[in-house]
């Protein structure tokens, strides 16, 4: 795991090294840079496999092939077989080393053999050639920008703001996503003129021209092969005990998060039976019992004989934002990156590397509403649900052939934050002048378009949009910042590619029905005696924090002097009595929710766009009231 950044079009060793010192909570093990003339590649090294002889840019045999790598490639020893049998020589041990040698075999073709999580930029100096690559489901960050003629790369968007001919500015189109989903989904991003690498792409640059294009999808049989139980549980049974297998191969110490849900706990009992000694795991949880799963998690670890640590959040926990936000580089109002970042804290103290069960959940359709996004809709949302029905009805009377709300409308109101009607109406005048009109609900239509030609019923078609939205745009930059602000290296069996193409491949109604998720996933864990049974039968709890409770005691002065002081940015963007009445309506779950992305808006206006973004800020949360 490694911070990674690069340019082509100047010779700037100063600059390189700036875009590597501010991602050394990335790599802080190593540092190496590379520079060919007009052409320069980055590094800093969180140092897993190979500690002695693997620091970074890499290189093939004759020096014409060059990468910096972030990530983890699983199979790189089977690859390395392959490749040695091929007549390649190697000079570490590496997994990053396989990389210039299946270029050099595959070409661009390289990725479609890798089994991993991972971006890179990799460099061919015969054919003057940059190719960035990001992992199929989008584990690893990658960001780039052409700027005066000169294509930049980064794993976090701070290392290209080291260019100082850039002015970072705010692009209010992203605005727009964050707050209507939480997140600014690829490839744009806050910032004008920056973006991001989509999961599963690559991009090629040569003679001065830049092209993406996208190298892997999941697809959903239109019609599944239905077989029997016992044979689906014997096939998951080996694809997810080799994801699990492959993950354990680490040269630094290992550990795990354990939650106490099933995925987590089904992901530690299988490393446990592999790894054949005590695994060290990591929990964090609340006072207040509604939000806290530490009971669960503690059961768990108990029968698994794990080495267990747990730590409890309190409301002062929240003075960890601004520190967040420097870390996110972008808006992000997923509150449960608050325990996230705690927990790999805890982990970190113990380990460098964590298992995780991320992506247990959209691979196995462990989402309740996923059997229909209208089922227990909070009251605003039915509110909304019934005028678009009635603008339905009345102008289906006017044009007979104008169809009702189709699936997609009904998933963009599920997953909104703040539904883009309303948009239009927060933003002051000077925020309307300075955006163009955007429908936000397109980004998700559009993939339902898309998956309609993938899968052919609803369930997997709502489970498709989420893996290609929510997962990699929400979920795995929470996780990646969050770990990685504190060097620690996440490791996710469940959104391995072989995994989630086996996953998608069995009947939906194996995996959930209207009262019952990962059906297929618990039977599993059953047959092979993982997780106690309380745990099996267990109902979604989620990794949120008791936020409206927070806001309404303890951080109440916070919330008001961040956005109602006199320091407060976002009104220039944002009405103040929209912001008035979301404060005063601050103990309701819907208002805080929202007040949570007013106050990442905030933060990030102040450190990104009003200060200095080219150096570390202030992280102390005192210094924003």
């Amino acid at each position: 795991m490694c911070g990674i950044c690069g340019y082509v079009g100047l010779d700037d060793k100063e600059l390189l090294k700036r875009m590597c010192d501010v991602q050394r909570h990335r790599g802080p093990d190593a540092e190496g840079l590379y520079q060919d003339g007009e052409v320069g590649l980055g590094n800093r090294r969180l140092s897993i496999i190979d500690l002695a002889t693997g620091d970074q840019p890499l290189h093939n045999e004759d020096e014409s092939v060059w990468v910096t790598f972030n990530g983890e490639i699983y199979n790189y020893v089977e690859l390395r077989q392959q490749l040695t049998s091929k007549g390649h020589e190697f000079y570490t041990e590496s997994d990053t080393e396989v990389l210039v040698h299946l270029y050099e075999e595959y070409g661009a073709n390289m990725v479609n053999v890798l089994r991993g999580m991972f971006a890179f930029g990799l460099w061919d100096s015969e054919n003057r050639l940059l190719m960035l690559a990001r992992d199929r489901l989008g584990k690893k960050p990658l960001y780039y920008a052409k700027l005066d003629n000169r294509l930049f790369f980064a794993s976090e968007a701070k290392g290209i703001l080291q260019y100082e001919e850039y002015v970072p500015t705010v692009n209010l189109e992203g605005i727009d996503y964050f707050l209507s989903y939480g997140y600014i989904p690829s490839p744009l991003t806050a910032f004008q003129g920056i973006n991001k690498l989509p999961p599963g792409s690559l991009l090629l640059y040569e003679d001065d021209e830049v092209i993406t294009k996208s190298y892997w999808d999941l697809s959903f049989p239109t019609q599944p092969q239905r077989d029997d139980a016992q044979t689906v549980l014997a096939k998951l049974h080996e694809v997810l005990r080799d994801a699990v297998r492959l993950r354990l191969r680490s040269d630094v110490p290992l550990g795990a998060f354990l939650s106490g849900g099933i995925d987590s706990s089904t992901i530690v009992a299988i490393a446990s039976r592999l790894a054949g000694s005590s695994l060290k795991t990591f929990s964090i949880g609340y006072d207040n019992d509604a939000y806290s799963e530490l009971p669960f998690a503690k059961s768990v670890a108990s029968q698994l004989g794990t080495d267990h640590y747990e730590l409890i959040l309190q409301p002062d926990a929240f003075k960890v934002l601004p520190t967040l936000v420097w870390h996110f580089d972008e808006p992000f109002a997923d509150m449960s990156a608050i325990p996230t970042y705690f927990v790999s804290r805890l982990a970190r103290s113990h380990v460098k590397v964590a298992l995780t069960g991320d992506g247990g959940d959209e691979m196995f359709m462990g989402y309740p509403w996923m059997a229909d996004p209208q089922r227990n809709l909070p009251t605003r949302l039915k509110i909304r649900l019934l005028s678009l029905k009635r603008k339905a009805q009345a102008a289906i009377k006017r044009e007979p052939q104008t169809p009702p709300l189709t699936l997609g409308d009904r998933y963009v109101l599920r997953v909104s934050k703040i539904d883009e009607s309303e948009l239009e109406q927060i933003y002051t005048q000077r925020g309307k002048e300075n955006r163009s009109i955007q429908h936000t609900s397109n980004y998700l239509l559009k993939q339902f378009e898309v998956v309609q030609k993938l899968a052919g019923d609803n369930l997997s078609q709502t489970d498709y949009v989420t893996i290609k939205s929510y997962l990699p745009e929400d979920i795995l930059v929470k996780v990646d910042r969050a770990s990685m602000a504190v060097s620690l290296e996440p490791r996710s069996p469940f959104l391995d590619h072989v995994v989630s193409e086996f996953a998608a491949s069995i009947p939906p109604e194996m995996k959930m029905n209207h009262k019952r998720t990962k059906i297929i996933l618990r039977q599993y864990a059953q047959s092979q005696r993982l997780i106690p049974d309380q745990i099996l039968e267990r109902q979604k709890q989620g990794f949120g924090i008791p936020l409206e409770n927070w806001f309404a005691d303890e951080l109440k002065v916070i919330l008001e002097k961040l956005l109602l002081g006199r320091e407060s940015t976002i009104r220039t963007y944002i009405r103040e009595a929209y912001i008035e009445a979301l404060v005063k309506d601050r103990s309701n779950v819907v208002s805080a929710q929202r007040l949570f992305c007013l106050i990442m808006f905030e933060l990030w206006n102040r450190m990104f766009i009003d200060r200095e973004a080219r150096s570390k800020p202030s992280l102390d949360i005192e210094q924003y009231l």
